[in-house]
């Protein structure tokens, strides 16, 4: 049986953001690359197993 979701555990849920300021690293790391690139890809992976969202803002060097 479906239970329908609470709004208020949703919000009350809500993951901590964990903001990374990076640079272009082609192939590691590219911001027209799937998923951001190789590292970016492993770095977000891990992040969000321990419960973490994840947001990359690209910067020039």
């Amino acid at each position: 049986m479906a239970q329908a979701q609470n709004p208020v555990e949703e919000i009350s849920q809500a993951r901590p953001e964990i903001l990374f300021a990076v640079g272009e690293w082609p192939p590691m790391i590219a911001e027209n690359a799937i998923g951001y690139g190789i590292l970016a890809r492993r770095v977000s992976a891990v992040f969000e197993a321990m419960g973490y969202q994840v947001r990359y803002e690209f910067l020039p060097w």
